[in-house]
């Protein structure tokens, strides 16, 4: 199971497709909220993920953040 995989059979987040190029850009905007922010903190506080898949959830977390910025 790749990184994107398991962060999204874990959290329940759709993976995308085979054109999907950027999974953290593309997710949808349902999942870019503050109560799903709170969930990848909370994610990536945990010891169940790799350094990849944890380097992944904080690309998310700061693209989200970002987002809330503008």
């Amino acid at each position: 199971m790749n990184t994107i995989e398991h962060i999204c059979k874990d959290l329940g987040l759709p993976k995308g497709d085979s054109f999907t190029q950027d999974w953290v850009l593309e997710l949808p905007e349902e999942y870019r909220t503050k109560e799903w922010l709170k969930k990848y903190i909370f994610a990536y506080s945990s010891d169940n993920y790799s350094e990849l898949e944890k380097n992944t959830l904080m690309e998310l977390m700061l693209d989200i953040a970002n987002d809330f910025l503008t």
